[in-house]
């Protein structure tokens, strides 16, 4: 699959990786929740890609937007770019107030080796939810 139009709200760190992970796809780049907003009130995604660290940590607000506009309609995959000093309760936690709050993912990016395999595994496992929106817009 090449490319779809993606959304990728993350640490500076976590994009640089992105990027590569997903070299090939459209992607709108936004390191602000102004910026994430903004993105959205214009332009249609296949798949959003949120970093835990976006913005100071406010990914969660922007899943909490997302969800009382009613717009999760668009598939979002959270990503864990760095533990850093998060705590595995910390982290946990995330990953269920992620799902709770409409991710359909939540992917440890630390689990995948940066590397030529690792970043394809990666790359897959998003574009897993990427084509699942592309499908259902053909139906």
């Amino acid at each position: 699959m090449a490319g779809q139009r993606i959304l990728v709200a993350a640490h500076p760190a976590g994009i640089r990786r992105l990027e590569k992970v997903l070299a090939g796809h459209e992607l709108m780049i936004v390191e602000t929740l102004d910026e994430a907003r903004q993105a959205l009130a214009g332009q249609g995604f296949c798949c959003m890609v949120l970093g835990i660290q976006f913005d100071e940590s406010r990914m969660l607000k922007l899943l909490d937007d997302l969800r009382s506009q009613e717009r999760l309609d668009t598939p979002v995959v959270c990503v864990i770019g760095t533990k850093g000093r998060l705590s595995d309760a910390a982290i946990e936690a995330f990953e269920k107030a992620s799902r709770v709050l409409g991710a359909q993912e939540v992917l440890d990016m630390t689990s995948f080796p940066d590397d030529e395999r690792g970043n394809l595994s990666l790359r897959r496992a998003i574009e897993r939810f990427a084509g699942e929106q592309s499908r259902a817009a053909f139906r």
